[in-house]
């Protein structure tokens, strides 16, 4: 290999990783949130493309996290294995959600979590493998997806990492909004003749984005 070789081949790995981690869902997903301004959930007009920030609330429906067994309205479970000198590989990912409610100090609004993109922070890990084996809920997560901890000698060397958006949690949440009558009659407007509104986030270019990443929640 000649020398030039060596002294560039760094820089172009380098260039490359770059690249992918620039083109990856996760970043692109940060940067929509990152450039669109946040707006006062009450001050939101129907058919903008609106970012609100707020607190997550039950609209009603509830999740279970497969791992955590806590309650929440969306959870996101990626499970890596790993092959010796190669690295960690994903070899599951469940994502799961229900409309929930995002309040700010002005007001709240649904958002509509079909479909959804989602960049979320990991905030359970567990693992398995040699002498440690896999708890009974992370065999059952496994089994469902069709997969076992157990390899042909030893346990397979296995992370799982989960997040959920719990209640009181700040989140952001980017889409397409819209007003609606809220079914809740404690919401409804200053005078007696007002009707209850909420606002809604619908799905914008296929999508509702979300995220709990401080960076973007902080906007």
């Amino acid at each position: 290999m000649s020398e030039l070789v060596v002294a560039v081949l760094p820089s172009v790995v380098a260039i490359v990783a770059f690249a992918s981690w620039w083109v990856s869902e996760e970043q692109r997903i940060r940067r929509a949130l990152q450039r669109a301004p946040r707006v006062d959930i009450h001050e939101a007009r129907a058919g903008d493309v609106v970012k609100i920030i707020g607190k997550v609330a039950s609209a009603g429906a509830q999740l279970q996290a497969p791992l955590s067994g806590r309650a929440c309205v969306l959870y996101d479970v990626l499970v890596l294995q790993r092959y010796g000198n190669n690295g960690w590989r994903e070899i599951i990912r469940e994502t799961n959600a229900v409309d929930f409610l995002v309040e700010d100090e002005t007001g709240r609004a649904i958002v509509q979590t079909r479909p959804i993109r989602l960049h979320a922070e990991n905030d359970r890990w567990f693992d398995s493998g040699f002498m440690n084996d896999a708890t009974p809920q992370l065999e059952a997560f496994l089994e469902k997806h069709g997969k076992e901890s157990g390899g042909l000698m030893f346990n397979k060397t296995l992370r799982y990492q989960e997040c959920v958006f719990e209640a009181g949690e700040l989140v952001a949440a980017l889409g397409e909004a819209g007003w609606e009558r809220d079914p809740d009659p404690d919401h409804a407007g200053e005078g007696y003749r007002d009707a209850p509104k909420r606002l809604v986030i619908a799905p914008h270019e296929g999508a509702v984005i979300l995220s709990d990443e401080p960076r973007v929640t902080a906007a």
